[in-house]
């Protein structure tokens, strides 16, 4: 499969669960602990997921130099080694710096690439922008990301791309009411994964989700197994009972530390990762880990 999957069927249906984004492991002092990265990435494959996905937000792209970036992408592809679809991205970059990680990208076997393009003050225009994508997709395929700061990718650039551009698949973290429109302008040309939540899926499933960025997938993939097994054979209002169980209690929890800081203290509760974050990027503290994992211990997750 991997670096030769340009199958729009085959994409989709490896976007159709719950997928977990990859991210480092670091230490305390903030280096990256790569043996354990790559432990973390094994674990993902051998709990069944069908996709790695690289992204700028959860991978932690925004604290990692450039060489940090190519090494981070390229120990995803080799680790998986065919036994998942890859998903490389960049950092917020121009089109000359994307275009080569996407051609080394290429080279290293990637499935796709997503380019991140930056748009400060909004200034990147629709037209140059649906360019830019056309030219990375001349390279490899390519997966959007709706999200580019402070609003989503305008829906002219959708209209124009085809899978004949390279374009394959998209990841919505826009919000609604964004994403009700997106959903009309894209189901029928491109894979469509929902961005955050079980939640988030739900909102947007009715406007052709595929499947869904996982919280749980990332440390305890029985949860997300179990959400996802309910909503395709009970539907979706038994599926909510799930999300009431294990995902709304984490997202309160979330009211006292960072979303994202709480997902690395899981994954050291599950033993696959470590709570820590390069600074200036909070982590919890051993309190407020202790506090996690009675919570994950009530809900029954451990």
């Amino acid at each position: 499969m991997s670096g030769k999957l340009i199958d729009a069927a085959a994409v989709r249906e490896a976007l159709s669960s719950p997928v977990p984004s990859v991210n480092p492991v670091f230490c305390e002092n903030g280096d990256i602990d790569w043996e354990k990265t790559k432990g973390l990435i094994d674990f993902f494959i051998e709990t069944g997921s069908k996709t790695l996905l690289m992204t700028y937000g959860d991978s932690l792209l925004s604290i990692l130099d450039d060489e940090e970036i190519y090494k981070f992408n390229k120990l995803m592809v080799d680790t998986a080694a065919g036994r998942a679809m890859t998903i490389a991205c960049g950092g917020w970059w121009d089109l000359k710096r994307h275009k080569a990680l996407a051609e080394a990208m290429k080279e290293a076997g990637a499935d796709l690439y997503i380019p991140y393009f930056p748009d400060w003050a909004q200034s990147a225009d629709a037209d140059l922008l649906t360019g830019c994508f056309k030219e990375i997709g001349k390279i490899i395929p390519v997966m959007l990301l709706t999200a580019m700061g402070g609003r989503g990718i305008p829906y002219p650039v959708f209209d124009v791309l085809t899978q004949d551009d390279g374009i394959f698949a998209v990841k919505n973290d826009t919000p609604m009411p964004y994403s009700k429109e997106l959903g009309y302008r894209i189901r029928d040309k491109f894979a469509y994964l929902s961005g955050g939540t079980a939640s988030f899926f739900l909102e947007e499933y009715p406007y052709g989700a595929d499947g869904y960025l996982s919280v749980y997938a990332r440390c305890f993939p029985e949860v997300s197994d179990l959400f996802w097994k309910t909503f395709n054979e009970k539907g979706i209002k038994e599926s909510v009972s799930v999300i009431e169980k294990y995902e709304l209690p984490i997202r309160q929890f979330w009211d006292k530390a960072h979303f994202a800081a709480v997902t690395h203290a899981m994954q050291e509760i599950a033993g696959v990762g470590s709570r820590y974050r390069r600074a200036p990027y909070s982590s919890l503290t051993d309190a407020q880990t202790e506090e996690l994992r009675a919570l994950l211990k009530n809900i029954g997750v451990i």
